[in-house]
């Protein structure tokens, strides 16, 4: 390869044309045709007349120049009316300088009042800049970059081939913009990558020096490839510099000898310093655009990998935890309940490994978003750990909680993201623990009318972090010690998402800690203060035996467990595989006057899904009455409320808990039989199960024993009674002055204050209000005893150990009198 790079598009020489409306030039054109009608010419629809030898006036801000041109023809143009100067087919020469205020006499005949506009002319240097601006400004890639370099420049030299040379990151080889679907190769330049060392383009680079060449085959340095044929040709080309460093070469040639002069070479040098800051922009954008296409690429397609097994893995999974839960329901000896409890803790440990490597994928897409919903966060916190209770009983580890009273009850913000949180947080806490205790904590940080600062804690006795790692254990992947991850499992992604999630709701995570001595991690969270929300009351059971329910499901161990568990209610379960048997079967019952009240739908399902299926049924006003549960393996944000909005009346995502789905069917059965508007009406989801199963009693205990805390509050839950647990009598009064209970149990013997004193001041407080029952739980069992705590202000009065039978008994007693 000897220069260049792509074809001109002219392969002759195109005249130079000066096109003028100067009523000066229709006099010359005039009276050259008169005189010389047997020279009159026609081409491209112009009428042309050689005038020899004239000169012409250039009007400048300076002042006035004049220059002579010989071998011209001037021309009138029919297609645009217009009157013209062009140069013969030869080409055209100065025979005199541009010089400003020049003094020669003009011949008044011969003299056109105009503005210079040949190859010369800034005017026209400037609008080739402006051209290639706009082009450049539209380009997309440095190809489209360079093309509108050379097209635009084409005006100035009248080139008639071009080629831009960009270095190789090895700055071996200089290599053509242009490929080869662009490039039109033609016989003065090449396509194909040059070596610095060799020619006169290598030249260029190497000595970062702009060159002219009017003889490019006699030149020393030229270089041809074989089977390339010397031919006369004319060169000038220049280096591309950015930060006085060689990134490229510019070069324009054009047929015949002595094509080029130093005017010409010290514009393309000008040309080449911009079009160097182009290309380099272009290069740049176009390395950061590939890189974007290729991460969105990556990102695109890892989510909808991970969605996709994640789906795939939770229908298999989803049959492995309810055919399990079936069996454990089932007589077993104690070997069998002891392999199935395992299989199912496999389980559940698997889904969580597969949301924990969502949400990351999730957090580096930048797609993870938090809802806004009313939530209890009391109820949050105390379900939360109600299911990692046993874990810790497994280890023989205490496991306590405290929520402040000062914190309102219902708060609007993500329950979900803020359960994973504690989840996270706990689940470590026992897995790093082996003896001891774990304290989990909610403390009132900051309370105004619009916002709800909450700090949690979750402190154990386990085996501690150095501080050297405190800070690096929340980044991904990592484990305070790496031979952990071998001992105790783990993916090291929990801690991170945690303290994305924390950062989203306008909180912090930090973890306060010391080897061997335990660890304490803390997070706040900002949340908005919820309104309080009215109580709902169930129907009885007796009110939904034998209920028609349909399954439509396109999973057949999906169909059979439902089946199973609703039979196990005395329901009347039919089940099919897709959406058109499932409104055929609608509307056959309902033909039948046996219709079905509730339809479990699947929403993942070939042919019509799920929620094209309930889009069918609820527009169709033969079967639209009755009421649609949503069942999913892949909840996505915005499900809820497009379902809702379609008119839905809950959303489980599998595998779905036998309690959640019982209390949603019969919530779902509530609202239609209190025939709520389908706009008012409650829309349920897991969690509104969650909070509906502790709505109704709430209950203060007061007891200043962890162990005690933790007895009492797991017997009261059992019956789905909500608790509150404080840990004195002060704390008590603070509570209740606070917020209303049903009824307080009262230890008697507490530090700071005991229950005797603080059953008093809240019959102070309390005096001429409805009356609170105070129901008195001691160790004192002695013989004037309940005398003693009747007579301080108390109801009634349970010995401890509590039996919980008689704890029940106790509580159902005074439920009905204050009700």
């Amino acid at each position: 390869m000897k220069k260049g790079d792509s074809e001109s598009k002219n392969d002759t020489h195109e005249p130079v044309k000066f096109l003028m409306t100067d009523p000066s030039l229709k006099n010359l054109f005039d009276r050259i045709a008169q005189n010389n009608s047997h020279q009159k010419s026609i081409k491209d629809n112009t009428e042309r007349y050689p005038t020899g030898k004239i000169t012409v006036r250039i009007n400048t801000e300076h002042g006035d120049t004049s220059v002579s041109f010989s071998d011209m023809q001037v021309f009138y143009d029919k297609d645009s009316g217009s009157f013209g100067l062009i140069s013969s087919e030869n080409g055209f020469s100065f025979n005199g300088s541009l010089t400003e205020n020049q003094n020669e006499p003009l011949k008044t005949d011969d003299a056109v009042d105009a503005h210079y506009l040949n190859e010369k002319s800034w005017k026209k240097y400037f609008d080739a800049i402006f051209q290639a601006s706009e082009k450049i400004y539209l380009s997309q890639n440095v190809e489209e970059v360079g093309l509108a370099i050379g097209e635009c420049f084409k005006e100035l030299f009248y080139h008639e081939a071009y080629q831009i040379y960009w270095v190789d990151d090895n700055r071996e080889f200089l290599v053509p913009v242009f490929s080869d679907k662009t490039f039109k190769k033609n016989e003065m330049v090449s396509n194909y990558k040059i070596s610095v060392k060799n020619g006169i383009i290598g030249k260029i680079f190497r000595t970062k020096k702009p060159i002219i060449c009017n003889d490019v085959k006699n030149h020393p340095d030229v270089y041809y490839l074989p089977n390339e044929k010397p031919i006369d040709e004319s060169m000038i080309g220049a280096p591309l510099i950015i930060n006085n460093k060689a990134t490229g070469v510019i070069v324009f040639l054009k047929r015949g000898l002595n094509q080029f002069n130093s005017d010409d070479l010290q514009l393309l040098t000008i040309i080449s310093r911009q079009a160097a800051i182009a290309m380099e922009n272009a290069r740049l954008l176009e390395k950061e655009r590939k890189s974007r296409e290729i991460a969105e690429r990556a990102s695109k397609f890892k989510s909808e990998f991970l969605a996709n097994m994640s789906h795939e893995i939770r229908t298999p999974m989803n049959a492995v935890i309810g055919l399990t839960e079936l069996l454990l329901d089932t007589e077993l000896n104690e070997e069998q309940h002891d392999f199935l409890s395992t299989i199912k803790e496999s389980a559940y440990g698997l889904l969580t490994l597969i949301n924990d490597i969502l949400d990351f994928s999730k957090i580096e897409a930048g797609k993870l978003d938090l809802t806004k919903e009313e939530f209890d966060v009391r109820t949050m916190v105390e379900t939360t750990i109600e299911g990692l209770a046993h874990k810790a009983d497994e280890k023989g580890l205490e496991l306590a909680v405290f929520i402040d009273p000062e914190i309102p009850s219902n708060l609007i913000g993500d329950p979900g993201r803020l359960r994973q949180i504690l989840t996270n947080l706990v689940s470590n806490a026992i897995k790093f623990t082996h003896k001891g205790e774990i304290v989990v904590q909610a403390k009132l940080n900051k309370l105004t009318s619009d916002k709800v600062d909450i700090l949690f804690s979750v402190r154990d006795t386990g085996i501690g972090i150095p501080k050297s790692k405190a800070k690096v254990i929340f980044d991904e992947f990592i484990q305070a010690d790496g031979s952990t991850t071998r001992k105790y499992g783990g993916t090291g992604l929990g801690l991170s998402i945690s303290k994305k999630l924390t950062e989203m709701m306008g909180g912090n995570i930090w973890v306060e800690s010391e080897s061997g001595k335990g660890s304490t991690f803390y997070f706040n969270v900002v949340l908005k203060p919820g309104a309080i929300k009215p109580r709902q009351s169930l129907l009885d059971i007796e009110e939904i035996h034998n209920l028609h329910i349909l399954i439509i499901d396109d999973n057949r161990t999906n169909r059979f467990i439902l089946t199973q568990i609703l039979q196990n209610w005395n329901f009347r379960p039919v089940s099919c595989d897709n959406g058109h048997k499932g409104i055929e079967l609608l509307k056959s019952a309902q033909k039948a006057n046996d219709p079905f009240p509730v339809v479990l739908l699947d929403m993942q399902m070939p042919g019509i899904d799920g929620e094209e299926t309930a889009r069918r049924i609820l527009n169709d006003p033969e079967i639209n009455g009755t009421n649609i549960i949503v069942l999913t393996s892949l909840g996505q944000r915005g499900d809820v409320s497009r379902l809702k909005d379609l008119g839905c009346k809950a959303y489980l995502v599998k595998p779905v808990k036998q309690s959640h789905l019982f209390n949603t069917i019969v919530n779902v059965l509530q609202q239609h039989k209190e025939d709520t508007p389908p706009c008012e009406g409650q829309f349920i989801t897991a969690h509104t199960i969650e909070e509906q199963i502790r709505n109704g009693v709430r209950i203060l205990l007061a007891e200043d024993n962890l162990i005690n805390q933790k007895v009492a509050t797991k017997i009261l839950e059992k019956k789905n009674y909500s608790v509150d647990v404080v840990n004195n009598g002060k704390e008590a009064l603070k509570a209740a002055l606070r917020q209303h209970y049903d009824i307080i149990l009262m230890d008697v013997q507490m530090p700071v204050m005991d229950g005797f004193e603080a059953a008093q001041k809240l019959r102070n407080k309390f005096a001429g209000k409805k009356h609170i029952p105070i129901i008195a739980m001691t160790a004192h069992a002695m013989k004037g005893d309940k005398e003693k705590c009747l007579a301080a202000g108390m109801d009634d009065y349970i010995s401890k150990p509590i039996k919980p039978d008689d704890l029940y008994k106790l509580l159902e007693k005074w439920i009905k009198k204050i009700r």
